[in-house]
């Protein structure tokens, strides 16, 4: 329980700092141009793929907890994961774009996650990896509505978002469903 608390307050304060830095970025005087906008999509997209992958990678390495899963898991972590954070690194360059100064923070996170998915055992570390999952799929949403606000019509970018947004509802729905559903209550994770 506590390592949970832990886990999802690291989590919590990795979302409010994403959060601090893009109200900086978009709440100043100037109007952001619509290619400062799309390098910030860009930047966000990465960032969030890049915190899933850490957190996959990491949990692949110090952890034996999905052995009965690990076909799913390195389709997750081969195929989805490692795609969309070529796509987007691939991206960044191209758009004159620089990385997130947040990425360090992503590897505590994947590291932390990691390390307790042993004490969490193997189905509160699914529910761990849908919530990071979950957060990824809602920060895309955003680069979406950023897009359209904006009128920036990068087909590119937003193929890629869609897709791998959908690529990873898919998985979890298809390979893991009962842990579509939120807990009901705090204790719902020791049961």
């Amino acid at each position: 329980n506590n390592t949970q608390e832990k886990l999802e307050s690291m989590f919590d304060e990795f979302l409010k700092r994403v959060e601090i830095v893009q109200e900086e970025y978009f709440t100043s005087d100037k109007k952001p141009t619509q290619e400062e906008v799309h390098q910030e999509v860009l930047r966000s997209a990465y960032l969030a793929r890049y915190a899933l992958d850490q957190t996959l990678d990491k949990m692949s390495i110090f952890t034996n907890t999905f052995t009965d899963k690990r076909e799913e898991f390195d389709v997750l972590k081969g195929n989805i994961e490692s795609e969309a954070l070529k796509q987007f690194g691939k991206a960044l360059p191209e758009n004159k774009t620089r990385p997130s100064m947040l990425q360090p923070f992503c590897h505590g996170l994947a590291l932390a996650g990691a390390l307790a998915s042993p004490l969490l055992g193997q189905e509160r570390s699914f529910k761990f990896l849908k919530t990071v999952e979950d957060a990824v799929q809602e920060e895309q949403d955003e680069m979406l509505r950023l897009l359209n606000n904006h009128k920036i019509n990068d087909k590119r970018t937003r193929q890629l978002l869609v897709k791998t947004r959908d690529a990873g509802y898919d998985f979890f729905n298809d390979n893991f469903p009962k842990l579509n559903t939120p807990p009901t209550d705090e204790n719902d994770f020791d049961k």
